[in-house]
């Protein structure tokens, strides 16, 4: 489960060719937050669907979780994309998920995607 402390329903809206940020907040089933304090990496991709493999993403960035930007123990992850990987996105409607890796242990781990989606808008320049 996903708890986006700025998006109500786990709803991301980038604008084409312009920067993104937001907090992901990753939860366990019982709604509280999963200790992420042994992720190194995360893996954030846009999808046609849910299950589309991550090598045919519209967009995939990989994150490195050792920065200071994260709050891993408490599950809270900054997701920030920059222009230059949302100039080239298509406007429509599509899904987006996380893959989490530990340090070491088991293999990456899915989280459940729920009823998360992507909205890309147009960007709209005025003037001459």
């Amino acid at each position: 489960m996903f708890n986006l402390e700025e998006q109500e329903q786990h709803r991301l809206t980038i604008t084409i060719g312009n920067g993104y940020e937001c907090t992901i907040t990753v939860q366990n089933s019982e709604g509280t937050a999963q200790d992420l304090s042994t992720a190194s990496k995360m893996i954030f991709c846009i999808k046609d669907a849910y299950d589309d493999a991550d090598s045919a993403a519209l967009l995939s960035k990989t994150i490195d979780l050792t920065d200071s930007d994260h709050t891993l123990a408490s599950g809270i992850i900054a997701l920030k994309l920059l222009y230059t990987e949302t100039a080239n996105l298509t406007p429509g409607r599509y899904k987006w998920d996380i893959r989490v890796w530990k340090s070491s242990g088991p293999s990456p781990r899915n989280f459940p995607q729920g009823t998360a989606e992507v909205v890309i808008l147009p960007r709209v320049r005025y003037g001459s």
